[in-house]
């Protein structure tokens, strides 16, 4: 009887361990949701030394560099999928990095952006923080 205890108590230290480690790659995930939020909002302040830095610590945890696990199906639905989120992450160290005309840096996260996804939506639908939107072309006529 005691040995059937033991063995069943084993049992739900795995799945308490299983519940942790989900509960956990739920939370880096918002994490790393919440730093490319808030790098999107520095550039929109013109704090763009804090914006690289919060990119830099968004791309500490996501999916290239392996520490963030495939987070669960009834894990925070709403909590974008880190690999939409990497991409967003080099954009927007680009982005900051081109501000602060660290000209190389800057090529190089905008490249490895367009290579992490081809036509992300994030990214298509990107407005400029300076200037709005691109003019309009001109049309002349001679008449």
């Amino acid at each position: 009887m005691a040995k059937a205890i033991e063995a069943a108590s084993c049992g739900g230290d795995e799945e308490a361990a299983s519940a942790a480690n989900e509960r956990k790659a739920a939370a880096e995930q918002v994490r790393l949701a919440c730093l490319v939020n808030m790098a999107a909002c520095q550039l929109r302040l013109g704090e763009h030394g804090a914006a690289a830095k919060s990119c830099s610590a968004a791309l500490d945890i996501a999916p290239g560099s392996a520490k963030v696990p495939a987070p669960a199906r009834h894990s925070l639905r709403r909590v974008r999928d880190a690999s939409v989120t990497r991409p967003q992450a080099l954009f927007r160290r680009g982005q900051a990095r081109l501000a602060l005309a660290e000209l190389s840096g800057a090529k190089e996260d905008l490249l490895a952006a367009a290579k992490a996804r081809a036509s992300p939506p994030a990214l298509a639908s990107f407005q400029p923080t300076r200037g709005g939107p691109p003019p309009r072309p001109l049309s002349l006529s001679l008449s």
